[in-house]
Protein backbone atom coordinates (compact mmCIF):
# COMPACT_ATOMS: atom_id res chain seq x y z
CA UNK A 1 0.00 0.00 0.00
CA UNK A 2 2.87 2.40 0.79
CA UNK A 3 4.45 1.63 -2.60
CA UNK A 4 1.14 2.51 -4.31
CA UNK A 5 0.99 5.86 -2.50
CA UNK A 6 4.55 6.70 -3.56
CA UNK A 7 3.80 5.70 -7.17
CA UNK A 8 0.68 7.94 -7.26
CA UNK A 9 2.61 10.82 -5.72
CA UNK A 10 5.43 10.50 -8.26
CA UNK A 11 3.00 10.12 -11.20
CA UNK A 12 1.05 13.26 -10.26
CA UNK A 13 4.22 15.28 -9.72
CA UNK A 14 5.66 14.60 -13.21
CA UNK A 15 5.31 17.44 -15.71
CA UNK A 16 2.88 16.79 -18.53
CA UNK A 17 2.36 18.74 -21.75
CA UNK A 18 -1.01 20.47 -21.92
CA UNK A 19 -2.83 22.14 -24.80
CA UNK A 20 -5.85 24.42 -24.53
CA UNK A 21 -8.24 26.10 -26.90
CA UNK A 22 -11.47 27.99 -26.81
CA UNK A 23 -12.96 26.68 -30.03
CA UNK A 24 -13.51 29.37 -32.63
CA UNK A 25 -13.28 32.13 -30.04
CA UNK A 26 -9.54 32.63 -30.06
CA UNK A 27 -7.97 33.80 -26.82
CA UNK A 28 -4.97 35.54 -28.39
CA UNK A 29 -6.71 38.63 -29.82
CA UNK A 30 -4.48 41.70 -30.04
CA UNK A 31 -0.73 42.19 -29.98
CA UNK A 32 -0.42 42.10 -26.19
CA UNK A 33 -2.53 38.95 -25.87
CA UNK A 34 -0.55 37.09 -28.53
CA UNK A 35 2.76 38.17 -26.97
CA UNK A 36 1.56 36.91 -23.59
CA UNK A 37 0.29 33.61 -24.98
CA UNK A 38 -3.29 34.48 -24.04
CA UNK A 39 -2.37 34.99 -20.36
CA UNK A 40 -3.73 38.53 -20.48
CA UNK A 41 -7.32 37.45 -19.83
CA UNK A 42 -6.96 38.49 -16.18
CA UNK A 43 -5.10 41.71 -16.94
CA UNK A 44 -6.19 43.02 -20.33
CA UNK A 45 -5.19 46.61 -20.97
CA UNK A 46 -6.57 47.28 -24.43
CA UNK A 47 -9.88 47.13 -26.28
CA UNK A 48 -9.25 43.48 -27.25
CA UNK A 49 -10.51 42.78 -23.71
CA UNK A 50 -13.96 42.80 -25.35
CA UNK A 51 -13.09 39.33 -26.68
CA UNK A 52 -11.51 37.85 -23.58
CA UNK A 53 -12.43 39.66 -20.37
CA UNK A 54 -14.57 42.80 -20.69
CA UNK A 55 -13.89 43.75 -17.05
CA UNK A 56 -10.33 44.53 -18.21
CA UNK A 57 -11.72 47.57 -20.02
CA UNK A 58 -11.94 49.29 -16.63
CA UNK A 59 -8.13 49.60 -16.70
CA UNK A 60 -8.36 52.01 -19.66
CA UNK A 61 -8.15 55.49 -18.13
CA UNK A 62 -8.36 57.52 -21.36
CA UNK A 63 -9.99 57.14 -24.79
CA UNK A 64 -8.30 54.45 -26.85
CA UNK A 65 -8.24 53.04 -30.35
CA UNK A 66 -6.48 49.70 -30.85
CA UNK A 67 -6.05 47.82 -34.09
CA UNK A 68 -4.11 44.72 -35.00
CA UNK A 69 -3.50 42.21 -37.73
CA UNK A 70 -1.96 38.79 -37.33
CA UNK A 71 -1.57 35.54 -39.19
CA UNK A 72 -1.81 31.92 -38.13
CA UNK A 73 0.08 29.31 -40.12
CA UNK A 74 -1.13 25.81 -40.94
CA UNK A 75 1.51 23.34 -39.81
CA UNK A 76 1.43 19.64 -40.58
CA UNK A 77 -2.02 19.76 -42.22
CA UNK A 78 -2.47 17.41 -45.13
CA UNK A 79 -4.73 15.10 -47.11
CA UNK A 80 -4.06 11.61 -48.40
CA UNK A 81 -6.42 9.16 -50.11
CA UNK A 82 -6.48 6.06 -52.29
CA UNK A 83 -6.45 8.13 -55.53
CA UNK A 84 -2.82 9.18 -55.14
CA UNK A 85 -3.47 12.47 -53.45
CA UNK A 86 -0.93 13.10 -50.72
CA UNK A 87 -0.55 16.83 -50.26
CA UNK A 88 -0.24 19.67 -47.84
CA UNK A 89 -3.02 22.20 -47.46
CA UNK A 90 -3.03 25.01 -50.07
CA UNK A 91 -4.12 27.80 -47.70
CA UNK A 92 -1.16 27.94 -45.33
CA UNK A 93 -1.95 31.37 -43.85
CA UNK A 94 -5.07 32.28 -41.84
CA UNK A 95 -5.60 36.03 -41.34
CA UNK A 96 -6.83 37.43 -38.02
CA UNK A 97 -7.51 41.07 -37.26
CA UNK A 98 -9.67 43.63 -35.59
CA UNK A 99 -9.95 46.96 -33.87
CA UNK A 100 -11.71 48.53 -30.92
CA UNK A 101 -12.57 51.96 -29.55
CA UNK A 102 -13.13 52.78 -25.88
CA UNK A 103 -14.04 55.81 -23.82
CA UNK A 104 -14.09 56.27 -20.04
CA UNK A 105 -16.99 58.01 -18.30
CA UNK A 106 -17.70 59.16 -14.74
CA UNK A 107 -14.07 59.96 -13.96
CA UNK A 108 -12.88 56.62 -15.36
CA UNK A 109 -15.12 54.41 -13.20
CA UNK A 110 -17.17 53.39 -16.23
CA UNK A 111 -15.66 52.50 -19.62
CA UNK A 112 -17.67 51.87 -22.76
CA UNK A 113 -16.20 50.20 -25.84
CA UNK A 114 -17.06 48.68 -29.17
CA UNK A 115 -14.89 46.41 -31.27
CA UNK A 116 -14.82 44.57 -34.56
CA UNK A 117 -13.03 41.21 -34.58
CA UNK A 118 -12.55 38.95 -37.59
CA UNK A 119 -11.01 35.61 -38.38
CA UNK A 120 -11.21 34.14 -41.83
CA UNK A 121 -10.03 31.21 -43.85
CA UNK A 122 -9.59 28.80 -40.94
CA UNK A 123 -9.86 25.31 -42.32
CA UNK A 124 -8.40 23.45 -45.24
CA UNK A 125 -8.29 24.00 -49.00
CA UNK A 126 -6.88 21.42 -51.40
CA UNK A 127 -6.83 22.36 -55.09
CA UNK A 128 -6.65 19.96 -58.02
CA UNK A 129 -7.16 16.63 -56.24
CA UNK A 130 -7.46 13.58 -58.47
CA UNK A 131 -10.93 11.97 -58.46
CA UNK A 132 -11.95 8.36 -59.21
CA UNK A 133 -13.37 9.60 -62.53
CA UNK A 134 -10.03 10.76 -63.94
CA UNK A 135 -10.78 14.43 -63.35
CA UNK A 136 -9.58 16.88 -60.73
CA UNK A 137 -11.57 18.73 -58.13
CA UNK A 138 -11.10 21.08 -55.20
CA UNK A 139 -11.85 20.12 -51.62
CA UNK A 140 -12.39 22.75 -48.96
CA UNK A 141 -13.80 23.14 -45.49
CA UNK A 142 -13.53 26.73 -44.27
CA UNK A 143 -14.98 28.85 -41.54
CA UNK A 144 -14.72 32.59 -41.13
CA UNK A 145 -16.50 34.95 -38.85
CA UNK A 146 -16.66 38.58 -37.89
CA UNK A 147 -18.43 40.17 -35.01
CA UNK A 148 -19.17 43.60 -33.66
CA UNK A 149 -18.94 43.48 -29.88
CA UNK A 150 -20.09 46.31 -27.62
CA UNK A 151 -19.05 46.23 -23.98
CA UNK A 152 -19.09 48.08 -20.70
CA UNK A 153 -16.85 47.86 -17.63
CA UNK A 154 -17.38 49.31 -14.18
CA UNK A 155 -14.60 49.81 -11.64
CA UNK A 156 -16.36 49.30 -8.31
CA UNK A 157 -13.13 49.64 -6.32
CA UNK A 158 -9.45 49.59 -7.32
CA UNK A 159 -9.50 45.81 -6.77
CA UNK A 160 -12.95 44.93 -8.13
CA UNK A 161 -14.22 45.48 -11.67
CA UNK A 162 -17.09 43.94 -13.55
CA UNK A 163 -17.74 43.90 -17.26
CA UNK A 164 -20.24 42.76 -19.81
CA UNK A 165 -20.28 42.39 -23.57
CA UNK A 166 -22.68 41.25 -26.24
CA UNK A 167 -21.61 38.78 -28.86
Amino acid sequence: MQLLRVAVLVATALPVGVLAANGLNLIGFGAESVAMGGADTAGARDTAALNTNPAGLAQLSRPAFDGYMAAAFALDVGHADSFGNDRAVDNKVVPVGGFGVSRPFDGGKLVGAIGFFAQGGAGAVYKGLRTPFGTSDDLSALVGFARITPGLAWRITDEVTVGLHCR
